[in-house]
């Protein structure tokens, strides 16, 4: 893609090295131009007139970002690329630093930060994490709890410090359709899957009705007061409902997926 066009009359351009990387974009409002090494890594990004660059060890990994306004950045890094301090400063500014550590599968196990911050994490044999906890100034700021099945999914999590306890359940596709907190169950987490993959809210999948081709063209169970568009697969308009209790603007993309993005009210 080189160009695109928007029927707001805003447009997108695209320009290209000779291996295909993007080094250019430019829109009505701003240029971004990028400067790669000769393995294609990004080591300089405008922004009109604003840079950002990086710089990278023998394995690739970023080690040090500055920015024309003064920023610099510091990454130091193990053997195995973990990233073990980030030191970063500005000008004449304090400077701010913060350390990382991790086990032997190279999962954090500890992180220390500025104003006497620390965070703990302990993981179980098979790599998941179990407990979180963080500490400021002597003090317990989070502390939860976290209980796996045999099928790696997370069933349920405690927060030790008030007690509430949120309980997950999944399909047989293994996709996450409800959660409870202290037997009390979050509407707007709930979400069941039929067979072909149409999408509902409600556990008996009466919220919307579908069409042979996967098009939603009902929502008999809410009152009107919030709009909701409903698109088929083919990007046409098929029908507008409202809805009272919804705050989610719904549209098939291509292929018939639904789409769920927030609305704004």
């Amino acid at each position: 893609m080189i160009r695109a066009e928007y029927y707001d009359d805003t447009w997108e351009t695209f320009g290209y090295d000779k291996n295909g990387s993007l080094i250019e974009t430019e829109n009505e409002h701003v240029k971004v131009k990028l400067e790669r090494d000769p393995s294609g890594q990004v080591i300089k990004e405008w922004q009109n007139d604003h840079w950002i660059a990086s710089s990278y060890d023998e394995l690739g990994n970023r080690s040090q970002i500055t920015s024309s306004l003064g920023a610099k950045i510091d990454i130091a890094r193990n053997e195995m690329g973990n990233v073990l301090q980030i030191t970063a400063s500005r000008s004449e500014q304090a400077q701010w630093t913060v350390s990382m550590q991790y086990n032997e599968l190279g999962q954090e196990i500890e992180r220390i930060l500025p104003g006497d911050v620390i965070s703990k994490w302990q993981y179980d044999i098979t790599g998941k994490p179990t407990h979180h906890r963080v500490r400021s100034q002597n003090r317990d700021t989070r502390r939860r709890v976290y209980h796996w099945d045999v099928n790696h999914q997370l069933r349920s999590m405690v927060n030790e410090l008030t007690g509430i306890k949120a309980t997950y359940g999944y399909d047989e596709f293994s996709n996450l359709v409800w959660a409870n907190q202290n037997s009390r169950q979050f509407d707007f987490l709930y979400r069941s899957v039929d067979d072909v993959g149409n999408l509902y809210e409600t556990k008996d999948k009466t919220d919307c009705i579908y069409d042979a081709g996967s098009c939603g063209h009902d929502w008999p169970s809410r009152p009107s007061s919030l709009y909701s568009r409903l698109w088929c697969g083919q990007r046409s308009p098929k029908k507008r409902f409202s809805n009272a209790s919804c705050c989610n603007l719904r549209k098939w993309k291509i292929r018939s997926q639904l789409s769920i993005q927030p609305m704004m009210r």
